[in-house]
Formats: structure tokens, C-alpha cells, sequence
């Protein structure tokens, strides 16, 4: 009597399990397929922007607003919103970089290069010619009057990637 309950669990066994997999793999399957679908909008909902002579990849997720002085990137994550304008009103910069001994800053081309303060997620992209660089008293000091591009947003590290995609239009 042992004997027969145990084929008959082992027949209901092997018949449970094939049916759990079966539905496992059907879910899997789904769920990939949904996943990739998804993927592919976003890959392929990203858009350029034209503002300032540059093209900005803008990601599908996020909206961009582009005046002549500015572009500003929303995005529904805070961390992604970047707002870029032109202006000769230094102020903002004499406060976040001048004299600042933790920004760093990267060439843009050979006449421009970006100085960012990560502390407060500003960046200022200026010609290389009107920063002093070597003075350690004025370090990152402007000369003249020239005008910059502000960028500030919710992440510098955000901010610095969507700043270094840009390219020449």
C-alpha cells in the first residue's frame, strides 16, 4: 500500500512541477517582452535640441524649452533638470567659483572651458582667456567682462554628462 502512494506522488509531483515551470517561463517571457517594447520607446523617443551653435541630445523622458539666452531640460526626475544660459552678469559665478579651491574643470574646446562648483551643482563655461588659472589667491578669477554660460540643475554629475554629449551643429 506504501509502494502505491508513492508512485502516484511521485507522478503528481513530477506533473506539479512541470506545470510550475510552465508558468514560470510564460511570465519570463512576458516580462522580457514587455521590457524590451519599453526600452525601445525610450531609445528611440530621445530628441535634439539645436541652442547656442550646439545640438543637445535630449533624453525622450524630458521636455526642453529653448529661448535665445536659454535651454532649459525638464525631466520627471528632479536629479535630470538642467537650465544653460548665456549672460554677462558674473555675479553668480564670483560666488560659486572664484576663489574656489574644489572645482574642477574640463577643456570645451579650444577656446572655452567649463568650471564647475559640484558642492552647489553649478557650472559656468567661459573663454580660457579671461580665467586666471595660475593665481592661487584669485584662483579662477575672471577678467574683463565677457559673457558665460551658467548651467545649474539638480545633479552635477548629471549635468556635467548632458554638458559633455553636446555637439557642434
Amino acid at each position: 500500500m506504501l509502494k502505491l502512494q508513492l508512485k502516484n506522488l511521485d507522478k503528481n509531483l513530477i506533473g506539479n512541477i512541470v506545470i510550475i515551470l510552465s508558468v514560470i517561463l510564460v511570465f519570463l517571457c512576458i516580462g522580457l517582452i514587455m521590457i524590451s517594447s519599453v526600452t525601445e520607446a525610450f531609445i528611440s523617443a530621445d530628441s535634439t535640441v539645436t541652442w547656442n551653435g550646439h545640438d543637445f541630445i535630449i533624453p525622450g523622458d524630458s521636455e526642453a524649452t529653448v529661448t535665445e539666452d536659454s535651454l532649459i531640460v525638464t525631466s520627471p526626475y528632479a536629479t535630470h533638470n538642467v537650465e544653460i544660459k548665456k549672460t554677462k552678469d558674473l555675479s553668480n559665478y564670483k560666488k560659486n567659483i572664484e576663489g574656489q579651491y574644489d572645482c574642477g574643470y574640463f577643456d570645451v574646446n579650444s577656446t572655452h572651458v567649463m568650471i564647475s562648483n559640484d558642492k552647489v551643482n553649478y557650472a559656468a563655461i567661459v573663454p580660457k582667456d579671461s580665467v586666471d588659472f595660475k593665481s592661487v589667491d584669485n584662483l579662477y578669477q575672471i577678467k574683463g567682462n565677457p559673457q558665460i554660460i551658467e548651467m545649474t540643475g539638480g545633479d552635477s554629475s548629471y549635468m556635467m554628462s548632458f554638458a559633455s554629449s553636446f555637439s557642434n551643429g
